[in-house]
């Protein structure tokens, strides 16, 4: 999977009244876009890291599809729903996404910092643009036990989960990041300085996460909150576009 990413950061200015002090608030709406590319035949583990507003699956992912062959499949907590898209002649109703005959788009959400695959049936690359805001401010995520299919909110790339401008809740020995290799995952558990003896970070066995394995714009990935006894976690996420 490729992916492109543009930030326009002077899209907007909205200015909102504090009606108790009387005083005129400005901030800046960022709008941005990122260009999912999926191979042909292949299966992407990919997010929506811009705010749409409704972030309706219809919404989300209407242009670059191919009618029968791009499928969307969304974790349930032990397999896959599976989401085909079909234009009206395929269809026979309209436009969207579809699981079987009923149709899902405009009810289905890929809400930003959540993640799912994004398979590819037909025998030449797709791209997809999604486009939106970016989301921005102070947001809390609710991360349950076991496994999560998520993304980082906002559209940043090659950002390990206990850096500075993720600050997820990493716990040593306990949460684990699965990365799709194209083929299964690849684990990497989170170790403090003291299990590690090298430094924190995520380790593959002995060996340090590589670049390579951070997740990219547009890009998502399993999360295992393996911690005994098991607790939701709860992952305050700061972000401001200077």
């Amino acid at each position: 999977m490729r992916t492109k990413t543009l930030l326009i950061a002077a899209a907007a200015l909205a200015a909102t009244v504090t009606a108790s002090q009387a005083q005129t608030v400005y901030s800046q709406n960022v709008v941005g876009y990122i260009n999912i590319t999926v191979t042909n035949g292949t299966l992407a583990f990919s997010a929506n890291q811009l705010d749409t507003g409704s972030n309706t699956l219809n919404n989300v992912f209407n242009t670059g599809v191919k009618s029968g062959f791009t499928k969307i499949l969304e974790w349930n907590g032990a397999g896959y729903n599976t989401y085909t898209y079909l234009n009206s002649s395929a269809s026979g109703v309209g436009s969207g996404w579809f699981n079987g005959s009923v149709e899902v788009g405009t009810t289905n959400y890929a809400q930003p910092g959540y993640g799912f695959f994004i398979a590819n049936g037909s025998s030449a690359p797709i791209t997809i643009p999604t486009v939106g805001q970016v989301i921005q401010g102070t947001n809390i995520y609710v991360i349950p036990p076991g496994l999560s299919p998520i993304s980082l909110p906002e559209p940043l790339a090659g950002q390990a989960l206990n850096s500075t401008n993720v600050n997820f809740p990493c716990i040593s020995g306990y949460v684990k990041y699965l990365t799709w290799n194209g083929g299964g995952y690849t684990t990497y558990t989170y170790l403090n300085s003291s299990a590690s003896g090298v430094g924190s970070g995520f380790f593959n066995g002995p060996t340090p996460i590589p670049a390579s394995a951070l997740p990219p714009a547009g890009g998502g990935f399993f999360v295992d909150n393996g911690t005994v006894p098991s607790k939701t976690l709860y992952w305050t996420n700061v972000f401001e576009v200077q």
